[in-house]
């Protein structure tokens, strides 16, 4: 009786398994048939304005493509990390470069250096912000360690001084011996 339940929730599980993994390749399927509309857009505006021009710089318009189709507008930091953007950025300068005339004003290269550089400043301003961070992290961990340490030893001059049992002790954070739980013994026998 209880063997066909668990097959039935493997089997549930599976589905699971299944229906998530179509979800994400419909889901890329989706990204692959915007990228190839944008694409044929791209290159039929190319073609429009002059085909040599379309031939000659094709290749350049595919890396243009795929740097804008593989973004999601305000969630490029989720899936990109900083050092890859640059990287691309970098090389999406360099296609700007080559492709010169053409493109809006507002499209060009030396756009795109000032906004690398602008990224790169921020990044090395994070930078030393973290390490300040870190250092002071470290300080506060010595700091907590030496009081802790110093509440140890106050403790124990206290109980030294005063007793154990003395409500001196109890002041400064210890346990009265008298008010401390006796131990039970495993086998039930110990008093209570």
């Amino acid at each position: 009786m209880r063997e066909p339940a668990i097959q039935l929730r493997k089997l549930a599980i599976s589905l699971r398994g299944l229906a998530t993994f179509l979800r994400m390749a419909a889901g890329r399927l989706r990204e692959a048939a915007i990228k190839k509309d944008v694409l044929a857009i791209t290159l039929r505006g190319f073609a429009g304005k002059n085909p040599e021009h379309a031939m000659q710089h094709t290749p350049v318009a595919f890396e243009l493509l795929r740097f804008h189709t593989t973004k999601q507008e305000g969630a490029i930091m989720l899936t990109r990390s900083v050092p890859k953007l640059l990287q691309e950025a970098g090389e999406v300068k360099k296609a700007l470069e080559k492709i010169g005339a053409g493109l809006p004003d507002a499209i060009s290269a030396t756009e795109m250096e000032t906004r690398i550089a602008a990224l790169e400043a921020k990044v090395s301003a994070l930078d030393a912000v973290n390490a300040e961070r870190t250092r002071l992290v470290n300080e506060k961990g010595d700091t907590a360690e030496d009081l802790s340490d110093y509440l140890v030893r106050v403790r124990a001059a206290v109980k030294g001084i005063f007793g154990s049992d003395s409500s001196e002790y109890d002041m400064v954070g210890g346990t009265r011996s008298s008010e401390r739980k006796k131990a039970k013994r495993k086998d039930g026998e110990g008093a209570e």
